[in-house]
């Protein structure tokens, strides 16, 4: 009796189960004969995107968030005026300067760098790269006004909470599940629904960037109010960037690029920045950030500098060439073409002409060391007009 049981008990289950399933295919075959119409189930394409960090990273190491879906990639490539950037005016450039720190710009317009920023939890790595794109965007229009000797617009400080609610549920359709995005949905987002100023709405408080809050708008639209704000901030254009050659040429007319890809920089912590100020590229981050600059270094040669969003301590060591802002790291030519090779990685531009500039034209000029600077360090809360 005992062998019976536990024969009953092992093979039970499946046995229920195929008969169950062969029941459910004889109702449908009947169904079918008597001229019933079978039930036809829409399945809609899903992308699941698990905690995205190295397996055994150390805090602060977030969800990364990137996506990595080419065929949604291809679809707003085929909306983009230039579908490559070698065939803007910017990217036949003949020549481009050793060094392009577009950070020395936002010092000039701003007096000072925004806030490091931090997406904690949640997998916003996406909109995080893309507002920090438009911000330095602002910087370098405002810079280049006052150059000309024209008013200059009055810089906007930007949520990335709304940014990733537009890509996610615009432009993908929630069919992601969990957190992510793609750096195609974030730029297509900023392009044609635009980004919200910070600050306290009727229906929403965006004056400061909350986790809760931008994983809640990662799965719901906007409240109206935001979307009428954001649709004042639109992009001008957006164009995909896919060799160091067409980055340099970019970065030296003033546009500024987002980076995503699976290239990581340490599989577990603590980060330490080398005397260049570099990281060695090792493991694997879903990830997407964006771009500040180039140096040409005399013996590594070309030297890359990416913002990051996990704050201002997630890395430590020396900042390399141009004393860029805090959270940032240089990487190596060949590592960069490994991220563009990704094939999601995109230029933003405020106007949408892509047109070639001189550094003159609108770099600011070499920033004056105020040793009393750091009294007046801008705080996170800033605030902007609207």
């Amino acid at each position: 009796m005992a062998d019976a049981s536990n024969w009953k008990t092992k093979y039970g289950p499946v046995i229920l189960r195929v008969l169950a399933v062969a029941f459910a295919a004889l109702l449908g075959s009947i169904g079918t004969w008597l001229g019933v119409p079978p039930t036809v189930i829409e399945v809609t394409k899903e992308v699941l995107v698990a905690d995205s960090r190295p397996a055994d990273a150390d805090p602060p190491g977030p969800m990364t968030g990137w996506v990595d879906d080419p065929e949604q990639v291809q679809k707003v490539v085929a909306t983009c005026r230039f579908p490559v950037f070698a065939l803007t005016p910017a990217g036949q450039a003949e020549e481009v300067p050793n060094n392009v720190f577009q950070w020395d710009t936002m010092r000039e317009a701003l007096s000072q760098f925004t806030p490091t920023r931090n997406q904690g939890s949640v997998g916003s790595c996406c909109p995080h790269g893309g507002v920090g794109a438009c911000e330095y965007q602002e910087c370098i229009r405002m810079v280049a006004a006052k150059k000309a000797g024209q008013p200059p617009p009055q810089f906007v400080e930007l949520s990335q909470e709304v940014l990733y609610s537009f890509a996610r549920v615009y432009v993908l359709k929630n069919q992601i599940r969990g957190d992510g995005a793609t750096g195609a949905s974030t730029a297509q987002a900023a392009r044609d629904y635009g980004l919200a100023p910070r600050g306290r709405y009727a229906t929403v408080d965006l004056s400061k960037y909350s986790e809760a809050t931008c994983r809640r708008l990662g799965n719901v639209p906007p409240p109206a109010d935001v979307i009428a704000a954001a649709a004042k901030h639109k992009v001008g254009g957006v164009s995909p960037v896919r060799t160091t050659e067409e980055l340099r040429k970019g970065f030296a007319s003033g546009y500024t690029p987002t980076f995503a890809s699976n290239v990581g920089f340490g599989t577990r912590g603590p980060y330490v920045r080398d005397r260049e100020g570099c990281l060695r590229a090792s493991g694997t981050w879903p990830h997407q950030m964006f771009g500040i600059g180039y140096t040409k270094h005399p013996t590594r040669g070309w030297l890359y500098c990416i913002q990051n969003s996990w704050g201002a301590e997630w890395v430590s060591g020396p900042k390399g060439a141009g004393d860029p802002p805090d959270g940032s790291f240089w990487c190596d030519e060949r590592t960069m073409q490994r991220i563009l090779d990704a094939a999601d990685s995109w230029f933003y531009d405020g106007i949408g002409g892509f047109e070639v500039r001189k550094p003159l034209d609108w770099a600011a000029a070499p920033p004056k060391r105020d040793p009393l600077a750091a009294r007046f360090a801008i705080a996170d809360e800033w605030a902007l007009a609207p």
